[in-house]
């Protein structure tokens, strides 16, 4: 693969080493490509950034927060955003990357493949080597929030033909009954090997009770995640817990807006239009907490940390101005940064303490265009719980998964996959009718595509 350097589509199950291959041939080409910024690593959520090494593709390719594209054609597109001034450095930056690689390509919409292609081919001279793509991931995984899956894209065919490249042999669990219950999972057969997986790993009500406040839950919706970490809270903290956080809400200018545009006065937006704006944020406007609740970090701001957007831990301790500090696990002090610096408080092994006071987060104010809208928040949530979609990309040391409300392909496929050891698995509930497999997928592995 190094010596032919040409776009390739690396896929199969979970645990077969997908990122752990990624993050090898990374190393690789960084020796024969040595140029700064000719290889870079890109993945869709913080989450799957941090295990590949990598940044979000929002950021490396400049989508703004909530970014939709003005027009259907990924040409015209590209142009656009590449006119625009606060394109200027990010045109540079997308000039000199040589090879890209793309991990968890399954939740990669179509059409922001296409203008990240488009982006790459307008930013350089024509005389400049075509960029390469090395696409990782599984479609029998779950599929982008919005929008058709990856190899609908335009430039798919360009790039990959029906090729790919298929990684078999399964390296994050070892017992072959788990496997096969696994593999049988990923294409929605509801086999012996499957049915005696979650009948085996199914608790009772007595043996769920050892495990509901101590073991990470997986669950399908937002709604599920909420009540149990509630529940979870009241559970720790009944009475006497410190006043929530509650956020400050403001419409604003954006820092990266273009100076040629005409200026909107910030203080006429009414304060509905706002909270409007910030449905969908990230940081809900209440966060209760006390010390010793379980958090999910729920910002990039602190990536030079080892933290990213889905980093767990627990609230260990507060600073005399009230601000949190959080103790997060499997993160040990990057290399270079000093204790009491960039906000770190202690450090060991495998765990580091960071103050999290409130930022600010940022979304589109659709009602005045030239506008943003910033909550500032605490950035974490509650994390007893994470939807099923946060957990792609992590391999979990053990789990909780409730199923019965699972409602798209791969979903199931995607949380029984998540932990090394089956005995480490904990089922809550399952429905029969929940797994499925996206059909269109399942016919292209099986009978369009061709293994390299």
């Amino acid at each position: 693969m190094a010596q032919l350097l040409k776009s390739t589509f690396v896929s199969g199950g979970p645990g077969v080493g997908k990122t752990f291959f990624l993050r090898k041939y990374n190393a690789l080409l960084r020796t024969m490509l040595p140029d700064d910024g000719a290889v870079v690593v890109c993945a869709p959520t913080g989450s799957a950034a941090q295990t590949a090494k990598g940044d979000t593709y929002h950021s490396f390719f400049g989508f703004g927060m909530g970014y939709t594209p003005s027009s259907p054609s990924a040409v015209v597109e590209a142009a656009r955003l590449l006119n625009t001034k606060r394109y200027a450095p990010i045109r540079r930056r997308l000039a000199r990357v040589r090879v890209l690689f793309l991990d968890e390509i399954s939740m990669i919409p179509a059409n922001r493949l296409d203008i990240m292609w488009q982006l790459l081919v307008q930013s350089r001279r024509t005389t400049d080597r075509e960029c390469v793509l090395y696409a990782f991931g599984d479609f029998m995984q779950l599929r982008p929030h919005d929008g058709d899956m990856a190899y609908h894209a335009v430039c798919w065919s360009l790039l990959f033909s029906n090729y790919f490249l298929d990684l078999r042999r399964v390296h994050r669990q070892c017992d072959p009954h788990f496997i096969e219950a696994i593999r049988d999972a990923r294409f929605g057969l509801l086999s012996p090997a499957l049915l005696g997986l979650f009948a085996e790993r199914t608790v009772s009500a007595d043996e769920y009770r050892s495990v509901e406040v101590n073991v990470l839950h997986l669950m399908p919706t937002h709604e599920e995640v909420i009540a149990h970490n509630v529940k979870c809270f009241k559970r720790l903290c009944p009475a006497g817990q410190p006043p929530p956080f509650v956020c400050q809400d403001r419409a604003a200018l954006p820092n990266d807006r273009d100076t040629a545009a005409a200026v909107v006065d910030p203080t006429a937006v009414l304060k509905p239009a706002v909270q409007a704006a910030l449905a969908e944020c990230v940081a809900p406007r209440v966060v209760p907490h006390c010390k010793g609740a379980r958090v999910m970090y729920t910002s990039n701001a602190k990536k030079q940390l080892g933290l990213c957007h889905g980093s767990m831990g627990y609230i260990c301790d507060y600073l005399p101005s009230g601000t949190p500090v959080v103790h997060f696990v499997d993160t040990p002090l990057p290399d270079g940064v000093r204790l009491n610096s960039l906000g770190v408080r202690g450090a060991g092994d495998t765990w580091i303490e960071v103050e999290c006071p409130m930022i600010e987060f940022e979304a589109p104010l659709l009602s005045k265009p030239g506008l943003i809208a910033v909550r500032k928040q605490v950035p974490f949530v509650m994390g007893w719980a994470i939807t099923i979609h946060r957990s792609q990309s992590l391999t979990l040391h053990e789990a909780v998964v409730d199923l019965r409300r699972s409602f798209e392909a791969g979903m199931v496929h995607a949380a029984v996959s998540r932990v090394t050891d089956k005995t480490k698995l904990y089922v809550k509930s399952f429905s029969p009718g929940r797994l499925y497999a996206e059909n269109d997928a399942k016919r292209r592995y099986l009978s369009v595509w061709h293994r390299l």
